[in-house]
């Protein structure tokens, strides 16, 4: 399956799925903005969720990993965060997961 160019930037193509990597980048910007911008000591709605989301992976990583895996945390979630939102844009018609 060949990609489509969906425009051209400075001579070179962009093809529609590094257009949708940038949208998915966006998002996930955006997001992560409107999610931290307001964070409080005890945490409520989404903030808990995501709090609970750190603390598990945090919890799992160090059991496997000892205190080095620590530092692996933002690198999974960052990681799980990507490929959540690439697949649920595939859903939209016209989008490319």
């Amino acid at each position: 399956m060949e990609t489509a160019v969906v425009f051209n930037l400075f001579g070179m193509p962009i093809t529609d799925t590094v257009f949708f990597t940038w949208i998915v980048m966006a998002i996930l910007v955006v997001g992560s903005w409107v999610l931290t911008r307001n964070l409080q000591r005890i945490p409520r709605g989404a903030q808990h969720v995501l709090e609970l989301a750190v603390d598990g992976i945090e919890k799992a990583t160090t059991d496997s990993m000892g205190k080095r895996g620590r530092g692996y945390v933002p690198l999974i979630l960052t990681t799980a965060a990507f490929v959540f939102v690439s697949n649920v844009i595939g859903i939209f018609p016209g989008a490319k997961a």
